[in-house]
Protein backbone atom coordinates (compact mmCIF):
# COMPACT_ATOMS: atom_id res chain seq x y z
CA UNK A 1 0.00 0.00 0.00
CA UNK A 2 2.84 2.39 0.81
CA UNK A 3 3.94 2.68 -2.82
CA UNK A 4 0.37 3.48 -3.92
CA UNK A 5 0.06 6.31 -1.40
CA UNK A 6 3.55 7.72 -1.99
CA UNK A 7 2.58 9.60 -5.17
CA UNK A 8 -0.46 11.41 -3.68
CA UNK A 9 1.56 12.18 -0.54
CA UNK A 10 4.37 13.62 -2.64
CA UNK A 11 1.90 15.77 -4.56
CA UNK A 12 0.28 16.96 -1.31
CA UNK A 13 3.68 17.88 0.09
CA UNK A 14 4.32 20.20 -2.85
CA UNK A 15 0.93 21.90 -3.19
CA UNK A 16 1.13 25.60 -2.48
CA UNK A 17 -1.12 26.98 0.24
CA UNK A 18 -1.82 30.66 0.73
CA UNK A 19 -3.76 33.62 -0.60
CA UNK A 20 -6.50 32.10 -2.81
CA UNK A 21 -6.32 35.05 -5.23
CA UNK A 22 -2.74 34.07 -6.14
CA UNK A 23 -2.98 31.66 -9.09
CA UNK A 24 -0.06 29.51 -7.89
CA UNK A 25 -1.84 28.56 -4.65
CA UNK A 26 -3.88 25.36 -4.70
CA UNK A 27 -5.53 25.91 -1.31
CA UNK A 28 -6.63 28.93 0.67
CA UNK A 29 -7.27 29.40 4.38
CA UNK A 30 -9.42 27.30 6.67
CA UNK A 31 -12.70 29.07 7.40
CA UNK A 32 -11.95 30.01 11.01
CA UNK A 33 -9.71 29.27 13.99
CA UNK A 34 -12.18 26.77 15.51
CA UNK A 35 -12.19 24.67 12.32
CA UNK A 36 -8.40 24.86 12.08
CA UNK A 37 -8.07 23.56 15.64
CA UNK A 38 -10.60 20.80 14.90
CA UNK A 39 -8.56 19.64 11.89
CA UNK A 40 -5.35 19.74 13.87
CA UNK A 41 -6.97 17.76 16.69
CA UNK A 42 -8.35 15.12 14.32
CA UNK A 43 -4.94 14.61 12.70
CA UNK A 44 -3.05 14.52 16.01
CA UNK A 45 -5.57 12.11 17.59
CA UNK A 46 -5.47 9.84 14.55
CA UNK A 47 -1.67 9.73 14.57
CA UNK A 48 -1.76 9.01 18.33
CA UNK A 49 -4.17 6.14 17.55
CA UNK A 50 -1.60 4.55 15.22
CA UNK A 51 -1.90 6.25 11.82
CA UNK A 52 1.20 7.32 9.91
CA UNK A 53 1.54 10.94 8.79
CA UNK A 54 2.97 10.96 5.24
CA UNK A 55 2.45 14.62 4.37
CA UNK A 56 1.20 17.80 5.99
CA UNK A 57 -0.23 17.87 9.47
CA UNK A 58 0.95 21.43 10.04
CA UNK A 59 -0.34 24.93 9.46
CA UNK A 60 0.98 28.43 9.04
CA UNK A 61 -1.65 30.79 10.39
CA UNK A 62 -4.99 29.84 8.81
CA UNK A 63 -3.36 27.77 6.06
CA UNK A 64 -3.46 24.03 6.80
CA UNK A 65 -1.09 21.91 4.74
CA UNK A 66 -2.61 19.14 2.60
CA UNK A 67 -2.33 16.07 4.78
CA UNK A 68 -2.13 12.36 3.97
CA UNK A 69 -2.52 9.76 6.71
CA UNK A 70 -2.06 6.01 6.18
CA UNK A 71 -2.85 2.97 8.30
CA UNK A 72 -5.79 4.92 9.71
CA UNK A 73 -7.57 2.92 12.44
CA UNK A 74 -11.30 2.56 11.82
CA UNK A 75 -12.10 3.90 15.28
CA UNK A 76 -9.96 7.03 14.85
CA UNK A 77 -11.38 10.53 14.30
CA UNK A 78 -10.02 10.82 10.74
CA UNK A 79 -12.11 7.80 9.72
CA UNK A 80 -15.23 8.43 11.75
CA UNK A 81 -15.69 12.23 11.57
CA UNK A 82 -16.19 14.78 8.80
CA UNK A 83 -13.00 16.80 8.56
CA UNK A 84 -13.89 19.63 6.13
CA UNK A 85 -10.26 20.28 5.32
CA UNK A 86 -7.36 19.03 3.21
CA UNK A 87 -6.91 15.72 5.03
CA UNK A 88 -6.87 12.36 3.21
CA UNK A 89 -7.17 9.40 5.58
CA UNK A 90 -6.11 6.16 3.87
CA UNK A 91 -7.28 2.76 5.12
CA UNK A 92 -5.56 -0.46 4.03
CA UNK A 93 -7.49 -3.61 3.13
CA UNK A 94 -6.60 -7.08 1.92
CA UNK A 95 -9.71 -8.34 0.11
CA UNK A 96 -12.62 -6.80 -1.78
CA UNK A 97 -15.00 -8.08 0.90
CA UNK A 98 -12.93 -6.35 3.57
CA UNK A 99 -12.97 -3.12 1.54
CA UNK A 100 -16.75 -3.32 1.23
CA UNK A 101 -17.06 -3.87 4.98
CA UNK A 102 -14.83 -0.86 5.65
CA UNK A 103 -16.76 1.33 3.21
CA UNK A 104 -20.11 0.33 4.68
CA UNK A 105 -18.86 1.03 8.22
CA UNK A 106 -18.15 4.68 7.38
CA UNK A 107 -21.52 5.81 8.77
CA UNK A 108 -22.57 7.85 5.75
CA UNK A 109 -19.29 9.67 5.18
CA UNK A 110 -17.97 9.95 1.65
CA UNK A 111 -15.37 7.44 0.53
CA UNK A 112 -12.85 7.67 -2.30
CA UNK A 113 -11.55 4.56 -4.04
CA UNK A 114 -8.05 4.72 -5.54
CA UNK A 115 -7.29 1.96 -8.01
CA UNK A 116 -5.91 1.48 -11.50
CA UNK A 117 -8.84 -0.84 -12.25
CA UNK A 118 -11.90 1.34 -12.89
CA UNK A 119 -14.19 -1.69 -13.11
CA UNK A 120 -13.13 -2.82 -9.64
CA UNK A 121 -13.81 0.71 -8.35
CA UNK A 122 -17.30 0.66 -9.87
CA UNK A 123 -17.94 -2.75 -8.35
CA UNK A 124 -16.90 -1.48 -4.93
CA UNK A 125 -19.00 1.67 -5.33
CA UNK A 126 -22.04 -0.41 -6.24
CA UNK A 127 -21.74 -2.34 -2.97
CA UNK A 128 -22.16 0.86 -0.94
CA UNK A 129 -25.39 0.49 0.98
CA UNK A 130 -25.77 -3.18 0.08
CA UNK A 131 -26.65 -2.76 -3.61
CA UNK A 132 -26.00 -5.85 -5.71
CA UNK A 133 -23.55 -4.74 -8.44
CA UNK A 134 -24.92 -7.33 -10.86
CA UNK A 135 -28.38 -5.76 -10.96
CA UNK A 136 -29.19 -2.67 -12.97
CA UNK A 137 -30.32 0.42 -11.06
CA UNK A 138 -34.05 0.28 -10.39
CA UNK A 139 -34.21 -3.53 -10.64
CA UNK A 140 -33.68 -4.71 -7.10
Amino acid sequence: MAEKVAKPAEKAAHLLVGDPTAPANALGPIIDQAQLQKERGVVESTVAAGATLLAGGTHDGPFYRPTVLTAVPLDSPAFSQEIFGPVAPVVDYETVDEAIEIINSSDGLSVGILTSNRFKALELADHRGGRDPHQRPGRR
